[in-house]
């Protein structure tokens, strides 16, 4: 008894604790004003591509559902709606290319090229800085007629692509510094995941990684045998090792199967399953996957096996959903910390009002982890989304797909750009560089008050859940 008396002291005084050192901070917080605002412009500037995605042009029903702050529609949404903060990026720059701009091209995942094969691509692209994956599967384009104007492809004459056509698949890209399409490559695909039927190879969300000096890409696909909506459809997920050459003077991607020598955690680099959204990266030299996030980031050196619920307690967010990962973490190195970016998102009116084929409605949340075991929670960022237009509406489907370092030593140090690439309506893809400054302390600052408020709750249980045990009112 006299434990369970002791416990119930320690839990009062916990909370008193945490009660004042809340307030302590939520005070030098307000001072700071970094989280006064609804709104955040620090996207940085860029230049703008000579090849531009073709626009209708808005009639005077668009521009006004477009800025009605009531109406929650195919063409937005407010941040403030739904408790959450707008990012502008005044300064995205969307993906074009003339072999691109008459389909959906989104969810771009970014890599800096690998310098041991730099000096021949630039040999042939003297201005190419970066290698992209574009998704082109479950296009969207269609459902939000007045916004995109899909153009013609071009299959004859001076301006015929040597790249495959585009079709239900993802594409690689070779881009400048700008963000600007120089290329699309030929893809070359593993034997074992050679094309299963007619339509191609049906990848979506291919992300990549710059590992050791090489390229890793994840894919969600098809199984080899069995077309897509048919009883036999498998889907995969697939770790494969992406090299960017030049073949006959075509640009080209090829995908080979891991080296075991060289990624030794890869040897079961394909598993049936229908995971998604898991993360890579590479903390002391080891290559990890990223599972779940939680108040812990869940993390394995193995592919396999797959978990399929996570032990560490799921993060909620506006909607009451666990927080689900985007991309693959971007490690900090200087900090000891990883950033990682999750989402959410609503279904509500899907069926009668929007008619999306997915999801809508995504809610984004910056988290930073400890890049030591057992990865513990840092900081989440308020929920916040996208939007080009000061104060203007967030789109109805975004989906952040990659964080990538502007340059190849900024990891190191904490003033430089980090560049975002994201999703809209699953139609276009963008990206925007924005300071890693500014998204630590809109992450670690505007963030806090949730942070010590859920350590308070955390405290204030635990030893409650003690006193119980004590008394007998719970099994122990």
């Amino acid at each position: 008894m006299g434990a369970a008396v002791n416990a119930a002291d320690a839990a009062r005084e916990a909370k008193h604790l945490a009660f004042t050192a809340a307030k302590v901070t939520q005070t030098a917080i307000e001072k700071s004003g970094i989280c006064n605002l609804q709104h955040h412009n620090f996207s940085q500037p860029g230049s703008t591509c000579s090849q531009q995605r073709p626009r209708p042009e808005l009639g005077p029903l668009t521009l006004a559902r477009q800025s009605s702050e009531d109406d929650w529609n195919e063409l937005g949404f407010y941040a403030s709606r739904f408790h959450a903060q707008t990012i502008q990026t005044e300064n995205v720059q969307t993906l074009s290319h003339l072999h691109f701009d008459h389909l959906a091209a989104f969810n771009p995942s970014l890599v800096r090229i690998p310098r041991k094969i730099v000096k021949e691509l630039k040999l042939k692209y003297p201005t190419a800085k970066y290698v992209a994956s574009i998704r082109h599967s479950w296009g969207q384009c269609h459902r939000f007629e007045a916004l995109y104007k899909l153009a013609a492809y071009v299959t004859y004459g001076k301006y015929k692509s040597t790249a495959e056509q585009p079709g239900r698949h993802s594409s690689i890209v070779l881009l400048d510094r700008h963000f600007c399409i120089i290329e699309i490559a030929r893809q070359v695909f593993v034997d074992e995941m050679d094309r299963p039927n007619a339509v191609g190879w049906l990848a979506e969300d291919v992300r990549l990684l710059l590992y050791d000096n090489r390229i890793l890409a994840t894919a969600v696909m098809s199984s080899e045998a069995g077309k897509y909506f048919q009883h036999d459809f498998k889907q995969r997920f697939v770790v494969q090792e992406l090299i960017p050459e030049i073949q006959s003077d075509i640009f080209t991607a090829r995908y080979v199967a891991a080296p075991s020598e060289i990624y030794p955690q890869l040897m079961n680099y394909t598993v049936v399953s229908n995971a998604r959204n898991l993360g890579l990266l590479v903390l002391d030299g080891t290559l990890m996957f990223l599972t779940f996030l939680g108040l812990r980031a869940e993390m394995q050196s193995y592919l396999l096996p797959l978990p399929e619920l996570p032990s560490t307690l799921p993060l909620l967010g506006h909607f009451g959903k666990w927080l689900h990962n985007n991309v693959n973490p971007l490690v900090i190195e200087h900090l000891n910390m990883f950033l990682v970016v999750g989402h959410e998102h609503e279904h509500e009116k899907r069926e009668k009002i929007f008619k999306t084929t997915s999801w809508h409605t995504y809610l984004h949340y910056f988290m930073i982890f400890n890049t030591s075991a057992p990865y513990h929670l840092v900081a989440r960022s308020p929920a916040f989304c996208f939007s080009q237009l000061p104060h203007g509406k967030c789109d109805l489907i975004q989906f952040v797909s990659s964080l990538t370092w502007a340059s190849s030593d900024e990891s190191r140090r904490g003033h430089h750009d980090i560049v975002i690439g994201y999703g809209i309506n699953d139609c276009e893809g963008g990206f925007v560089r924005l300071p890693l400054r500014n998204i630590l302390e809109f992450t670690i600052g505007c963030g806090l008050e949730w942070r010590l408020q859920a350590a308070a709750n955390y405290v204030s249980h635990s030893f409650q859940l003690q006193t119980q045990i004590q008394l007998g009112d719970v099994a122990a």
